[in-house]
């Protein structure tokens, strides 16, 4: 139990890391926040383990305007033989995006991680996968994930499958207030013909 959060903690942390690091002194930083539900569907050869539910949160951030990484968190049940499982799966991924439309951004996406069951088998993990977003609108899109999990520890294979709800953070230009300037009239213009 201890090393599936430390495993955790890591990830956590190592996100948190890069995603400060990697600052730009143009734009606030931006954070995109998804609340995700849907199915794992593990190997035949995973102990028995049946098709389970999972539902979590995936985070990410733009990294120098190219690509974006992320984490995820989801808690996953699912029916071994007669008895129920529970896990937690995590996993630090780098996404990159293809601007298709302004509204549509399909990607893909490759990253490390782990699945760790209270009971049964626990391994770090491999993935990798494609997935869409759909923006509703400016801060608000759909997404969906099709991931392929590749256990480190016997090469067992499991795929995620999970849709949700994304919002987006941040990522507004700072306001600078531009004061245009102003020159006075020159003295020999019209003022001085009124004059005459």
């Amino acid at each position: 139990m201890k090393k599936k959060y430390s495993y955790l903690a890591g990830l956590i942390a190592v996100f948190l890391l890069v995603s400060v690091s990697w600052g730009d002194d143009e734009t606030t930083r931006q954070f995109t926040v998804s609340s995700v539900a849907g199915v794992y569907v593990p190997a035949s050869s995973v102990s028995g383990l049946k098709t389970g539910f999972l539902a979590g949160v995936k985070a990410d951030t733009n990294i120098a305007g190219i690509f974006d990484i992320g984490g995820e968190i989801s808690f996953l049940t699912a029916k071994r033989g007669d008895s129920t499982t529970d896990g937690i799966l995590c996993s630090l991924q780098a996404l990159y995006p293809f601007h298709v439309k302004k509204s549509l951004v399909p990607f893909v996406t490759a990253g490390v991680g782990g699945i760790f069951f209270d009971v049964g088998k626990s391994s770090p993990a491999l993935s990798v996968g494609v997935g869409l977003k759909y923006f509703l609108t400016d801060r608000l899109a759909l997404r969906g994930d099709l991931i392929d999990l590749a256990s480190v520890r016997n090469g067992d294979n499991g795929i995620e499958m999970t849709v949700g709800v994304s919002y987006l953070f941040g990522g507004n230009k700072k306001n600078i207030e531009v004061i245009p300037l102003k020159f006075p009239e020159s003295s020999g213009g019209t003022e001085n013909k009124s004059g005459e």
